[in-house]
């Protein structure tokens, strides 16, 4: 399965803070835009299909995240902090470079 490429060249700022699922797949987005990581309420997030390296360190401010699609990236690694995400169910990493895991990935017991 490959991915078709559109791209996002902005990101609105202003994102309703209700928001409870965020869609950016098939794009080429290099970087994840920290402003997202604000959407407290945001339970999905779809990243997959980008030319992502890496997440920001705010991604544990999305404490009600059940379910993080990162597929088909670029990711070598994910940062320790993604741990945090308890309510995380489904995280989908096919398809990046990964080469480890880092520990505090196993304390995400829903998953």
């Amino acid at each position: 399965m490959g991915c078709k490429s559109y791209e996002i060249t902005i990101l609105n700022k202003r994102y309703n803070v209700n928001l409870k699922e965020l869609n950016l797949e098939n794009n080429k987005l290099q970087n994840s835009a920290a402003e997202i990581c604000n959407l407290r309420n945001l339970q999905k997030l779809n990243l997959s299909c980008n030319q992502l390296q890496s997440l920001p360190a705010e991604i544990s401010n999305l404490i009600n995240l059940q379910e993080l699609k990162l597929s088909y990236n670029k990711f070598q690694s994910l940062p320790a902090i993604i741990g945090n995400l308890h309510n995380l169910e489904f995280l989908d990493l096919n398809n990046n470079q990964l080469q480890s895991l880092a520990a505090e990935i196993g304390n995400l017991h829903n998953l």
